[in-house]
């Protein structure tokens, strides 16, 4: 009886001890620690300790499990193995449906990867998701008192996630965001700060940016942070995926600190569809931003009503900065612009117009409310939201643009002998739908050439590339993983082939030896124009007028000139920053004519969109010698 006690007692203490176990005597590894902590996990234990007694951990991707206790020691560095982590998808930290998860570092805890080494493109295949805490579709998740840096993607990652708790988080130089949050409900993000992100864009401290409309963001509070010295935003919403159907949004920002980034503060983009924006409310409550390279604040695809973002309590100061302070931006989409409101706040300007509004032809605005104290070295004064919304009216009539209908089966090459040597390609940027006739059965080549969009823009993921004939039949379809990639055309007879890319956020161009080609502009098309272009365009002798709608954006303003097939200009841009609508009356004449549009200058990202509106052919060619045109004069 009294031996059975004792073993009681025995096996007792043995599975308390369980409770808490050190993750080094699961056989640490100074080169490789990965099995010693996987195995530490897996045991089943509640609380694992990594302590610094053996020296820094080198790990590879470890996977959680709920109900677990990860306990970072003092002065703890947990590393990533070199050379490892080449998969696109490895994360050193992956939780998928877990719950109770409580991470914590003790003084001194540091968690880093290696971004450089993740941007060499000869070792190792490119990627934006080497995460180093990535959460999906879990709950009860905290994470605080670690310093994490360098990742090849996030700091910290959270996707369609419940009750999730970050705190006293230092997240730097991640190549992505300091966090990018892609779902979440009951979120709290305390006295963190993210700096120093540089790489693949988006490039901010946070990022609320949802894959579909059925992710949400809901009572998701950012407290006491700081976000400061990256690339672009220090906060971003890019919510357009969201509509009317997803849960109303409700985040606010509590006395937080947005300074240094090269971008703005803050920027929020909200609807591609007015009428189908998601509703709810962004507020940012006795928040400061300074010294942002390009304003303070950027508000953009604001619908008027349903969806509003509110200031309290805050102070821009852009003193030294060469942009506006605040910028209201609906200069890509055709609605009017609204839902703001701002109270007591203070904007620090060197001159007086701190607020700046760029609208698409017709587009003003509405639903603004407010005061802004503007302190220059001249004085102070008030300016009302309420009237400067009246000096942007809505003018619907001039939202009545409509693109030209492309007769597709009817293109034909202008000049079927025109010289190969002369043509030039067209960088676009997104989504492109390049044509392309060819004059008889053969082997034609194609070559796809992609750059950056910038130098800190991420190589080509998968572009795919599809092809249809004439009658819309699908011919073939490839990847284009690589920075060029040359194709050859089999066609069995004198055919018209569309070729629809997708080069995201980079650049792309199709580039062919052959007449009779160009780019589809009866849809907005993003022409790269960094270094100047010309796009030519047939239009046809019935015209008794020509349309163009032409979008720049405030961070990229665009000078061009129209020309007839005289060389006579008949109507500019002067450095626009926003949608324009170009209405040009003419005289019909005897034949179809040859026009130009020619850009000098697209500074910032170098892109603007265009649409051919009318009734031209909506086709645009780099080389007049190559145009399209339709089969039959259109009289």
């Amino acid at each position: 009886m009294h031996l059975l006690v004792l073993i009681g007692v025995f096996v007792t203490g043995l599975c308390a001890a369980a409770e808490t176990v050190n993750a080094a005597d699961y056989g640490y590894n100074p080169t490789n620690a990965t099995a010693a902590l996987q195995a530490a996990i897996d045991s089943g234990a509640k609380t694992i300790i990594i302590d610094a007694a053996q020296g820094d951990w080198c790990i590879e991707p470890i996977k959680l499990r709920s109900n677990l206790e990860l306990i970072f020691g003092e002065n703890v560095r947990v590393r990533a193995v070199p050379g490892a982590f080449r998969k696109r998808y490895a994360m050193m930290f992956k939780g998928m449906n877990v719950t109770n998860i409580k991470v914590r570092g003790m003084s001194g805890a540091s968690i880093e990867m290696f971004k450089k080494d993740y941007l060499d493109a000869d070792s190792y295949v490119w990627s934006e998701w080497r995460h180093m805490f990535a959460f999906y579709d879990s709950a009860n998740i905290s994470v605080e008192g670690l310093s994490l840096s360098s990742s090849g993607g996030d700091g910290v990652y959270i996707a369609r996630c419940k009750d999730v708790r970050l705190e006293n988080l230092v997240c730097a130089g991640h190549d992505r965001q300091g966090i990018s949050v892609i779902g979440a409900e009951n979120l709290l993000v305390r006295q963190c700060r993210f700096c120093f992100t540089e790489g693949t864009p988006p490039q901010c401290g946070i990022d609320f940016e949802p894959n579909s409309f059925k992710e949400h963001f809901v009572n998701c509070l950012v407290e006491d942070c700081e976000f400061d010295g990256n690339f672009s935003n220090g906060a971003l919403f890019h919510i357009p995926h969201m509509n009317d159907k997803s849960r109303p949004l409700s985040v606010k920002f509590r006395n937080c600190r947005f300074s240094g980034n090269r971008q703005c503060g803050v920027r929020v983009y909200v609807a591609w569809n007015a009428e189908k924006s998601v509703r709810g409310r962004i507020e940012f409550d006795g928040c400061v931003f300074s010294g942002n390279r390009n304003g303070g604040i950027t508000l953009a695809s604001m619908p008027p009503k349903g969806f509003s973002v509110d200031f309290r309590n805050s102070v821009v100061d852009s003193r030294g900065c060469p942009e506006p302070p605040i910028v209201f931006d609906n200069g890509e989409l055709q609605f009017d612009f609204g839902g703001v409101s701002f109270s007591n706040v203070t904007v620090y300007a060197d001159k007086p117009q701190v607020l700046s509004f760029h609208g698409m032809t017709g587009v003003g605005m509405t639903n603004v409310a407010g005061n802004i104290l503007i302190v220059t070295p001249d004085g102070s004064k008030n300016l009302s939201l309420e009237e400067f919304a009246a000096f942007h009216p809505s003018d619907p009539a001039a939202k009545k643009f409509r693109p030209a209908f492309l007769k597709f089966k009817k293109l034909v090459a202008r000049n079927p002998d025109g010289e190969p040597s002369l043509i030039t390609p067209i960088y676009c940027r997104g989504r492109q739908f390049f044509v392309q006739t060819v004059p008889s059965a053969g082997k034609y080549p194609f070559k796809f050439i992609l750059r950056k969009a910038s130098k800190h823009g991420g190589a080509p993921s998968e572009v795919k590339v599809d092809i249809f004939d004439k009658v819309g039949t699908p011919v073939d379809s490839f990847v284009i993983t690589d920075m060029e990639k040359e194709y050859v055309l089999e066609s069995a007879k004198a055919n018209t082939y569309l070729f629809t890319v997708n080069s995201r956020g980079n650049e792309c161009a199709v580039v062919s030896s052959l007449p009779g080609q160009g780019i589809r502009a009866d849809s907005r098309v993003s022409i790269c124009a960094r270094d100047g272009c010309d796009l030519y365009f047939v239009v046809p002798a019935s015209s008794t007028k020509v349309e163009l709608e032409v979008i720049a954006s405030v961070r990229s303003p665009l000078s061009a000139k129209i020309l007839d097939s005289s060389g006579k200009v008949v109507d500019s841009l002067d450095k626009i920053k926003e949608g324009h609508i170009v209405r040009i009356p003419r005289n019909k004449s005897v034949s179809d004519e040859v026009w130009r549009f020619s850009v000098s200058e697209c500074s910032g990202s170098g892109c603007f969109d265009l649409r051919i509106g009318g009734n031209a052919v909506s086709v645009v060619s780099g080389t007049s010698d190559v145009i399209l045109t339709y089969g039959m004069t259109e009289q």
